[in-house]
This record gives structure tokens, sequence and C-alpha cells, in this order.
């Protein structure tokens, strides 16, 4: 039986405006980007009802609030719906780090 948590999509993470989010459920090793996370979107700013332990992946934008790369988040989510860090990643190879870090924790 899974358990479902509410978590909240923060709009920012210090001086970072989050683009958008999803939870992963799998990774395409083929892409080098934001394409290579599959899963489902979650809403920015709003709570989205996850399964308790899901991997969320939080991207946020560049050249916003004077921040110039852009920056990946990962969080798993916790109990009562926190957002458990798991993982950040700066510039423009986020995709690239996040993917290669989280890969044999997803797939396997």
């Amino acid at each position: 039986m899974f358990r479902y948590v509410n978590v909240e999509i923060p709009e920012t993470l210090g001086s970072y405006i989050i683009k958008w989010s999803k939870i992963v459920h799998e990774i395409d090793r083929e892409y080098n980007n934001g394409y290579a996370f599959k899963g489902d979107w979650l809403k920015v700013g709003y709570l989205n009802q996850v399964q308790l332990y899901d991997v969320i992946l939080v991207v946020s934008r560049a050249y916003t609030l004077g921040v110039r790369e852009p920056g990946a988040f990962v969080f798993e989510a916790g109990e009562q719906g926190r957002l458990i860090p798991i993982m950040e990643a700066i510039g423009f190879d986020w995709a690239h780090t996040v993917k290669e870090a989280l890969y044999p924790y997803i797939m396997e």
C-alpha cells in the first residue's frame, strides 16, 4: 500500500526562481537535458500529492535575480510533506550531473 504526502514545490530556492518540477520515475541516458527525466509534472508554488519517498527534481531559470546559471535541486518526499535534500547541480550541465548521480538510485 502506498503512502501519500502533500509537498509544496517552492517558487524560489535562495536566489533561484523555479521554472519546473517533476517526480523522477525513470532516466533516459540518451538525453543530456531535462528530457532525460521521465515522470509526472508537479505544480510550482502549490501543494502536490506524491508518494512518500518519491524523488523530486526542481529546476530553476537562468539569468534571474542576478543568477547567471540554472540550478537543479533533487529532493526526496519525506514525512509530513518535508522535502529532504539529496543533491544540487549548478550550471548549464546540470542535467548531465543529476542524471549520472541519480541513474543508479532510480534505475536499479
